[in-house]
């Protein structure tokens, strides 16, 4: 988890590819968190669309959360919010631009 970090509930829309071993590593918590939250037994099947709970640690400043909406660009992200995309990725544990619909990120 994240060292000095804020940790919260959040909300995860599962995207199609996802599994709960990638979403956990990009909310720093674990496959087993995620399944006790939402009374998941078959860890390998998840469907896109599910709606998930997460308890999840992070870097947040200012608390403020938005969700990926359909076009979204990390860049597009940063200018409305008065960030950088570095900072979001570093926020949210990015390790490129890539971002999906859906997805809610940690504005800092």
């Amino acid at each position: 988890m994240y060292g000095g970090g804020v940790c919260r509930n959040t909300t995860y829309v599962v995207q199609r590819g996802d599994n709960l071993f990638r979403i956990a590593l990009r909310y720093g918590t674990t496959v087993a968190s995620i399944a006790r939250l939402n009374g998941i037994s078959n860890t390998a099947l998840i469907n896109s669309g599910r709606r998930l709970a997460i308890y999840a640690c992070g870097q947040w400043s200012g608390g403020r959360v938005y969700v990926v909406q359909p076009g979204d660009t990390l860049y597009r992200i940063a200018v409305r919010f008065g960030t950088t995309v570095h900072a979001i990725q570093l926020a949210n544990r990015l390790s490129s631009s890539f971002i999906a619909s859906g997805w809610t990120l940690a504005i800092p």
